[in-house]
């Protein structure tokens, strides 16, 4: 089972409170290259593209997603999710870890393989590894 998580969030607050617009990514191309590319696999692979959200990530981890496509925005030490209501919710790296952590059974990490595709990914995609 292979889960994609977009995330497309409309605004995020910045340090007043104000609303700003994000720039958003080609979700559709991403999507339509990776349909092809699973298709000429010729495989029996149950993909499914969902919402990146923190509830949206924790499910998968406990439901036994062996692998797990992330595509957003990225900062140096943090990814961005969406909160569910539109805005953006900064995902620390270092919480990411904790979630791996919690979620992780007889010590075995919750996914097999990640692809983080974002700026600045190299650290999350750490996180994933430890």
């Amino acid at each position: 089972k292979i889960t994609v998580l977009f995330s497309a969030p409309l605004v995020y607050k910045d340090v007043y409170g104000r609303l700003c617009p994000i720039d958003t990514l080609d979700f559709e191309l991403e999507r339509e290259l990776l349909w092809q590319v699973f298709k000429e696999a010729s495989r029996d692979i149950d993909l499914s593209f969902d919402c990146a959200t923190m509830n949206r990530l924790q499910a998968n981890m406990t439901v036994g997603c062996t692998c797990l496509h992330f595509s957003g925005h990225g900062h140096p030490s943090h990814l961005t999710f969406e909160d569910g209501k539109g805005g953006m919710q900064w995902l620390a790296v270092g919480i990411l870890r904790e979630l791996i952590s919690r979620n992780a059974q007889d010590e075995s990490a919750p996914f097999q393989f990640v692809f983080v595709s974002a700026c600045h990914s190299l650290l999350a995609g750490e996180r994933f590894v430890r």
